[in-house]
């Protein structure tokens, strides 16, 4: 082939670039400059094949799985022009090569190949390495079928769901999941502020009662009365020989319900005293609970449906037709 057949475009500074593609179903890319593996000062060239992402699509990848480029050896760097063109027709003499074509996606999230064909042109691979199925995990939450997506090239995997409505019930189920069996995955002060305080102060106060009345029970009657007044209440006075009498049962009561009611403005803080932080977060969880419903609602509307559902990098897309994907490894 002719070299100057070629038409290059500036991607910017001395960043060059022609592509040209072939009846084979292979392109090429000759690139100099910038990043390439070819400069300008010695009129040298990167050349790499290019096989299409779709069928008649202006989106294409390189592959080395020809023997124009064999093995790891993607692109071939440095060459002149009249490797350059040994190259394209070598590029251009290459057996047939088939595209995979895809139904187009209408809509119908139960045809498994017109999702792949959607999903397929979001991605960075050659359509014959990709295959689709069901996910049965992600499926059994109960939101909707979900799909994986995998490369046999690459290893790389992805998840499909529908649409955004799905992609947002998936991660309140697997939140909801993980706040009811590992709770602890979760930020401490997050967890705790979807604790029910007044129920949890309730549920505490009979106990907290029972005990704090047995402490007083012991007390001397000198040390009761010193707390008794300490709380603001007027104990009684001492007899002649400087003495008071002991306190009565109603004054038990009324001393421990003040002094419980103080302690238990802070439930949490009652219980960190007695079990320390940790033990005291998994006391309130079995004493109280939390409404996980709730609990998940809010962890989803801070950091987003993609932050739960894809521990790759936590992002996810929307293809033009509305399918939601993600990285899975």
């Amino acid at each position: 082939m002719d070299f100057r057949k070629l038409r290059f475009y500036n991607l910017g500074g001395s960043h060059t670039q022609a592509t040209i593609f072939f009846g084979n179903g292979y392109g090429a890319s000759v690139a100099q400059g910038g990043a390439a593996a070819g400069r300008p000062e010695e009129d040298s060239y990167e050349v790499a094949v290019l096989v299409p992402l779709e069928p008649r699509g202006k989106r294409w990848t390189m592959t080395f799985d020809t023997p124009v480029t064999p093995g790891a050896q993607a692109t071939l760097g440095y060459q002149s022009r009249e490797d350059v063109e040994r190259v394209l027709d070598e590029i251009a003499a290459l057996p047939w090569r088939s595209i995979r074509t895809f139904p187009p996606y209408t809509g119908d999230f139960d045809e498994e190949e017109a999702v792949l064909g959607e999903v397929a042109t979001e991605l960075n691979e050659e359509p014959e390495n990709l295959s689709i199925e069901e996910d049965r995990g992600l499926s059994s939450f109960g939101t909707g079928t979900a799909y994986m997506v995998a490369s046999s090239r690459s290893g790389n995997e992805w998840m499909v769901v529908e649409n955004e409505d799905q992609e947002r019930e998936l991660a309140l189920a697997m939140v909801r999941q993980d706040l009811e069996d590992e709770p602890e995955m979760f930020n401490q002060s997050f967890i705790e502020g979807q604790i029910d305080q007044e129920k949890l102060r309730r549920e505490l106060r009979g106990g907290a009662l029972d005990s704090q009345i047995d402490y007083l029970e012991n007390l001397s009657d000198e040390d009761f009365w010193d707390e008794y007044e300490g709380e603001g209440f007027a104990a009684p006075e001492a007899d002649e020989e400087g003495d008071r009498r002991g306190p009565e049962r109603s004054e038990l009561e009324e001393l421990a319900e003040s002094q419980v009611e103080e302690r238990l403005k802070d439930p949490m803080e009652y219980l960190e005293d007695i079990y320390g932080k940790k033990e005291a977060l998994d006391q309130a969880l079995a004493i109280a609970g939390i409404d996980v419903d709730k609990a998940a609602e809010e962890a989803v509307d801070a950091d987003g449906p993609a932050h739960f559902l894809n521990t790759y990098d936590g992002q996810t897309h929307t293809t033009p037709r509305g399918l939601v994907w993600w990285r899975r490894n």
